[in-house]
């Protein structure tokens, strides 16, 4: 009866760890253009990673949440993990951290008919700035806000922080400009975008990766998958395809190869 039993678990872990490394589940989040639910392919980002994984024989299933709800689920490894993120040695704990997808940067945008200008974060005292939850602005805006240099207010997406800011009811608000871009052309008159303007110093630049459970049987393997097909894509020229799109001279976009090796 043990023999049985035995024989029966293990039966049961193949056959969930074969299942793992033909399908995944991973969870995401509303980042128009990279990432959305209603997008052609779910976004620029969800489409390079569902074609690395495809080069490699795996399916993606998209599962869309509230950023901070589709971190969760992937850290307690109820969903085999989530896309985009910054990576953090904190996140290294929950999650095996993939090779860059896309770079990404926070700018700040202000009004227009508002003087605004900034090199230091004391430059920001007195400011009141809209942020969006879960999002990472990096140590220097979250010091900033915890020894009360500057106000915050925190929406749950870009969008609201945007007509936030068009409303005067914030100064200033950091977010990444090829999303600005497509937020402000599908919401918002010309009138309402010209309004708007972008400081060119960056608050911070960074990438953005895949995150894979370390809760789920199996995700080390697939990360060596993504990683692989990653690579493919750049080698195939499609890659290079799919940002041409989003190309800025920022260089928000465009990572080499041999960032991904």
């Amino acid at each position: 009866m043990l023999r049985l039993t035995a024989c029966l678990l293990l039966g049961l872990v193949l056959s969930t760890g074969s299942r793992a490394q033909s399908n995944i589940i991973l969870t995401n989040g509303e980042w128009p253009p990279y990432l959305g639910e209603m997008l052609p392919y779910n976004g620029t980002a969800s489409r390079i990673i569902s074609e690395a994984f495809a080069s490699q024989g795996m399916q993606v299933r998209w599962d869309f949440h509230a950023w901070d709800r589709a971190f969760e689920l992937a850290q307690q490894g109820l969903r085999d993990g989530t896309a985009v993120w910054s990576s953090t040695p904190e996140r290294e704990h929950d999650f095996y951290i993939s090779a860059p997808v896309l770079r990404s940067g926070h700018f700040f945008y202000s009004l227009r008919e508002r003087a605004f200008d900034w090199q230091h974060m004391d430059d920001l005292e007195g400011l009141q700035v809209g942020l969006t939850r879960s999002y990472n602005y990096g140590q220097a805006l979250q010091k900033a806000a915890r020894q009360g240099l500057i106000g915050t207010r925190t929406a749950n997406n870009d969008l609201t922080n945007l007509r936030r800011l068009l409303r005067g009811q914030i100064d200033i608000f950091p977010i990444n400009p090829v999303v600005a871009d497509s937020l402000l052309q599908t919401h918002f008159t010309p009138e309402e975008r010209e309004r708007l303007v972008q400081h060119p110093k960056p608050i911070r630049q960074y990438t953005l990766h895949l995150l894979l459970s370390r809760k789920v049987l199996g995700n080390q393997r697939a990360l060596e998958r993504f990683n692989n097909g990653l690579e493919q894509l750049w080698r195939d020229g499609r890659m290079q395809r799919y940002l041409q799109d989003f190309e800025r001279p920022d260089g928000l976009q465009t990572i080499p190869p041999s960032a991904n090796r």
